[in-house]
């Protein structure tokens, strides 16, 4: 339930999400699992997820095939992502 309409921090080159604080890319039992995917410095991994996220559909459709290819191949093939980020892998799979 939102109170207020969340600020429209997005651009037609940029979209923008909420921060979520369950996205922790400092939490060392994820590491070893966002290490996998993702060769830059944690603290550079956004603590996002795709809702909310406001972007342009043209965004929208360009990303969506690699999200969720790259969802389905963590929640198939492995087993430590698939148990570690748990309800919020897919959200993992947009941020990496």
């Amino acid at each position: 339930l939102f109170m207020h309409p969340p600020a429209n921090k997005a651009t037609p080159e940029s979209p923008s999400a909420f921060k979520f604080y369950y996205m922790n890319s400092k939490d060392v039992k994820l590491q070893p699992i966002i290490r996998k995917y993702w060769s830059g410095p944690f603290e550079e991994v956004d603590p996002v997820g795709p809702s909310p996220a406001i972007m342009t559909k043209a965004m929208l459709e360009k990303i969506t095939p690699a999200w969720w290819d790259f969802s389905l191949r963590m929640k198939r093939d492995d087993p430590d992502a698939n148990r570690d980020f748990g309800w919020v892998l897919e959200m993992w799979g947009y941020t990496l």
